[in-house]
């Protein structure tokens, strides 16, 4: 969890008391900063691909490694049908996620 946070203090953001930095909620909107961060770079001239390197480290540091596991946990337990279709779709966006920034980080 330390590194999570020393991730979210690189980008000058602080945790409020009381929320968790590995909550998926917490990550996801990490994930949102980063990518907003990157149009924003992109549009200004800036240096987009410090943001994607960003995001790309972030998910395979943390988003990807636990997500997997918690579905795999999680459907034992045999969700609703709407959990298992929100757990799947976030299964696919990571890996969607992944993909795109493996193919622009390629050449850089």
């Amino acid at each position: 969890m330390e590194e999570l946070v020393r991730f979210y203090n690189y980008f000058g953001l602080r945790i409020t008391p009381g929320l968790m930095p590995d909550h998926v909620t917490t990550e996801l909107e990490f994930m949102h900063y980063l990518s907003y961060h990157e149009a924003e770079a992109g549009q200004t001239g800036g240096d987009v691909e410090s943001y994607q390197r960003a995001q790309r480290d972030f998910l395979k540091r943390h988003l990807n490694e636990w997500w997997p596991l918690a579905l795999t946990a999680a459907q034992r337990h045999r969700p609703q049908r709407f959990y298992r279709s929100l757990m799947n779709l976030m299964l696919r966006f990571l890996a969607a996620e992944r993909r795109h920034l493996s193919s622009v980080l390629r050449g850089g």
